[in-house]
């Protein structure tokens, strides 16, 4: 899609939920286009932390979230997110504590937890 696409998808949306990617490999490079960042911040944001604990679920978002000077963690992910969140989301066995964010368990082993998971998501956009 082109930018203008994009933003134009962005702008006709109820809400954006950023999944629990890596923010450094898969996050960043989206967020860094031209006009994002700002029709983001008109939006109702979710954003979906890829870590439990100093982990990342999978990958290598850790060392490469060390390696752009962010924690390897929830906190390093919101912190990396430039307050573009409106609601942050860590997994329910997170021991690291990000304020005022809200838990679900977001290890989507099965459709059933999946579906579990998107449905928590859903209820958060419906209730805000």
């Amino acid at each position: 899609m082109a930018t203008d696409e994009v933003l134009a998808t962005i702008e006709a949306s109820d809400a954006v939920v950023i999944g629990p990617s890596n923010p450094i490999t898969s996050i960043e490079p989206i967020l860094s286009c031209d006009g994002l960042k700002p029709a983001l911040k008109d939006k109702f944001v979710i954003a979906v932390s890829p870590f439990i604990g100093h982990a990342p679920v999978s990958g290598p978002a850790g060392a490469l979230m060390k390696a752009a000077g962010y924690e390897p963690s929830a906190i390093g992910t919101f912190t990396c997110y430039g307050g573009i969140p409106d609601i942050f989301v860590q997994d329910i066995r997170d021991p690291v504590e990000v304020s005022h964010s809200v838990r679900f368990d977001t290890l989507m082993t099965d459709e059933e937890k999946s579906i579990a998971f998107a449905r928590d998501i859903l209820s958060l956009i419906d209730n805000r």
